[in-house]
C-alpha cells in the first residue's frame, strides 16, 4: 500500500485538475464555483507535491521542497467563500475578505529564510529533522497547532453557515429543495469531521515520541478528497447546488428585527415574550390572515414568499413570522405546504377533477415538485394521494 501512496496523491492531484475546470468552465460561474475551482487547484498542488517528495525527487529539484507547507491555510478561506455564497451570507467578494487569507500570506512570509537555503540544506533539514534543533521553519510546534486550530474553526463556520441558512429558508419560503439542503449539510458536516482527524493527529504528536515531525500527515488527504470529490458529484449532478437560489434582498428585514426588538417598549413586558405584536393588531391580522387563504389562495403560487404574504396583508414579514409562530405555532413553510395539501385533498375529492392527474392537481395546489407533493401528503394524511384518492371518488 505504502508503495502505491505516491501514484494515489496524484490521482488525487489529476482529478481535481479535472474538477476544477469543470468548475471555471460552467455557464453561469459564481463566488462559490470560483471558490471551489481554486480550492481544487490548491488540493492538486498540495497532493502533487506529497506524490513528488514521496518518491524523493525533492534530491533533484529541492527547490520545491517547503511549497506545500502553507496550503493547509487556504482550504478554510476558500470552504468560507463558497458557503457563504451558497447560504446567502455573502453575494460576491468584497475586499475585507481577503483578510481570510492572512495566516497562509504570514506562514509563507516566515518559511522565507527556509526558501533562500541551499538546496543541500533544505534536503539535510527536511531528512534529518531533531527536535529543537533542526527543522524547516521556525516555531514548528506552535505552527502545528494553529494550522489545526485554523482548520477546526473554518471547518464549524460551513456547518454553522447551512444550519442558519435552513433555519432562514423555511422562515421565508414556501418551496424549499430539501435535498439540496441535505446534500449541502453532508458536505459540512464531513468537513467538521476532518478536524476531529486532525485532533487526533495533534495528540498523537504530542504524546508520542520525540523523533515525530510535527506536521500533518499526508494521509490526511484520504479524508479531504472524499469531501471534495463528494462536493464535485454533487455539482455536476445538481447544477444549482452551488447557487444561491434565494433572494438575499428578502432577508433584509432580518436586521430590522432585531433592531425593532431592541427599542420596542413590548420586550419589556413578559407577556411580549413570544409576540411582540399588540394583541389587538395581532387578532385582526390572524382574522385577514385566514380570510385571504380560503378567498385568494395565495399558496397555489409556488414562488409564494413571506416577504410576498406579508405585502399583501399589508403588515411587516418579521410581525407575521411572528403571528405564524406564536399564534399557530407553525413556521411559514409548515404553514404554506399544510393548506397546500389541504386543498390538493378537496380537489382529488372533487368528481369534476377526476379527468386531472395527481400531478396535475400537486401543480395546482402550489407544489413545485410531486415528490415534495406525496411527502407531505403522506405527513399529513398518513396516506398516499392516490389512495387517498381511490377511497374519495
Amino acid at each position: 500500500m505504502a508503495a502505491a501512496t505516491p501514484y494515489i496523491y496524484l490521482a488525487f492531484s489529476g482529478a481535481a485538475v479535472f474538477c476544477a475546470i469543470l468548475f471555471l468552465l460552467s455557464r453561469q460561474p459564481n463566488t462559490a464555483t470560483k471558490s471551489f475551482a481554486a480550492l481544487f487547484f490548491v488540493f492538486a498542488l498540495d497532493t502533487g507535491l506529497s506524490a513528488f517528495i514521496l518518491l524523493k525527487g525533492y534530491r533533484s529539484h529541492p527547490h520545491l521542497l517547503g511549497l506545500s507547507r502553507p496550503l493547509i491555510f487556504l482550504y478554510g478561506p476558500l470552504m468560507y467563500l463558497a458557503f457563504s455564497y451558497m447560504t446567502a451570507n455573502i453575494t460576491k467578494v468584497k475586499a475585507e475578505h481577503f483578510f481570510h487569507f492572512l495566516p497562509f500570506i504570514a506562514y509563507s512570509f516566515l518559511l522565507t529564510p527556509f526558501f533562500l537555503k541551499t538546496g543541500a540544506t533544505k534536503i539535510f533539514l527536511y531528512e534529518h529533522y531533531v527536535k529543537g534543533v533542526a527543522y524547516i521553519d521556525f516555531f514548528p510546534h506552535l505552527m502545528m497547532f494553529l494550522k489545526v486550530l485554523m482548520f477546526i474553526i473554518y471547518s464549524v463556520i460551513p456547518f454553522m453557515f447551512v444550519l442558519k441558512f435552513k433555519n432562514t429558508v423555511v422562515t421565508f419560503y414556501s418551496t424549499v429543495d430539501t435535498g439540496k439542503l441535505l446534500r449541502q449539510q453532508v458536505i459540512a458536516v464531513s468537513y467538521f469531521l476532518c478536524s476531529f482527524i486532525l485532533v487526533y493527529y495533534l495528540f498523537v504528536y504530542f504524546t508520542g515520541p520525540d523523533f515525530i515531525r510535527p506536521d500533518i500527515p499526508s494521509t490526511f488527504f484520504y479524508p479531504l478528497a472524499g469531501v471534495f470529490f463528494m462536493t464535485a458529484f454533487f455539482s455536476l449532478s445538481d447544477p444549482d447546488f452551488l447557487k444561491c437560489t434565494i433572494s438575499t434582498a428578502d432577508l433584509k428585514f432580518e436586521k430590522e428585527t432585531m433592531e425593532d426588538t431592541e427599542n420596542s417598549e413590548e420586550n419589556s413586558d413578559p407577556k411580549y415574550k413570544k409576540n411582540k405584536m399588540p394583541d389587538d393588531l395581532a387578532q385582526r391580522s390572524l382574522a385577514d390572515l385566514k380570510g385571504l387563504m380560503a378567498e385568494k389562495k395565495p399558496f397555489t403560487d409556488s414562488s409564494l414568499t413571506l416577504v410576498d404574504l406579508a405585502g399583501m396583508l399589508h403588515i411587516r414579514p418579521y410581525h407575521l413570522s411572528q403571528l405564524i409562530n406564536s399564534r399557530l405555532g407553525e413556521n411559514f413553510y409548515v404553514f404554506i405546504n399544510t393548506a397546500r395539501v389541504k386543498y390538493a385533498a378537496d380537489l382529488m375529492k372533487d368528481k369534476n377533477n377526476s379527468n386531472k392527474s395527481i400531478l396535475e392537481i400537486a401543480y395546482l395546489s402550489g407544489f413545485n415538485s410531486k415528490s415534495a407533493f406525496n411527502t407531505y401528503f403522506k405527513e399529513i394524511f398518513s396516506e398516499t394521494p392516490g389512495k387517498f384518492r381511490k377511497k374519495h371518488l
